[in-house]
């Protein structure tokens, strides 16, 4: 059983509640969560980066000056690498760097993740009665701003219930909205404070069995 911040915003008022949460670790594994956050910035690259060889250099093949007696070094051709508009001696070239990560080893990481969120004070906050009334941003945002909710780097996983809390909070500098379903290790470790809903949190007991 793990202690839990919540604010209720019918009542106004917050407090601490009792979470109970099954299968969890009982000691996060640091290095499983490191692996994920490394996995997850892999697959996130688009591996486009592409530059031309000498070969793909469009000059002409003539060499540009005689061997000797000129008193300059000695070149073969304009599409040389030390020359500039030449071609690159070893280019990027377009490529796939995702990683697959065993099931188990990801869901292990996801668990561990929450509970160092869980562990860590005033990191996680879980929101009562929490609806955006319409897709207002500046509405939304004056519900989380009452009682500090808000600090540096936020992430406020919402539920389909709470209302259109993505399309009112996609474009807030700090705040990342994000859908239970897509929540993953590295969300969690890049931000200092964890707002979820009351309907998310009960989605998320769900999926922490199965990741």
């Amino acid at each position: 059983m793990q202690k839990v911040n919540f604010f209720d915003f019918e009542t106004k008022s917050g407090g601490s509640m009792d979470l109970t949460l099954e299968h969890l670790p009982e000691t996060p594994h640091l290095q499983l969560i490191h692996q994920a956050i490394i996995i997850t910035r892999n697959n996130a690259r688009a591996g486009s980066a592409c530059a031309k060889t000498r070969g793909e250099i469009h000059y002409s093949t003539r060499k540009p000056w005689r061997q000797k007696g000129t008193g300059r070094a000695r070149a073969g051709m304009k599409n040389s690498p030390i020359w500039v508009k030449g071609g690159v001696a070893f280019p990027p070239r377009p490529r796939d760097y995702s990683v697959s990560f065993p099931k188990k080893q990801k869901r292990l990481a996801f668990q561990s993740a929450f509970l160092l969120a869980l562990e860590k004070d005033g990191s996680m906050m879980v929101l009562r009665n929490f609806q955006a009334p319409a897709m207002k941003t500046q509405t939304v945002l004056k519900m989380l701003k009452q009682d500090d909710l808000l600090q540096r780097k936020n992430l406020i996983v919402y539920d389909e219930s709470n209302g259109p809390i993505f399309q009112c909070l996609r474009n807030v500098q700090g705040i990342t909205p994000m859908h239970w379903q897509s929540v993953c290790t590295h969300d969690i470790m890049m931000h200092g404070r964890i707002l979820i809903t009351e309907e998310a949190l009960n989605r998320l007991k769900e999926r922490l069995q199965n990741a």
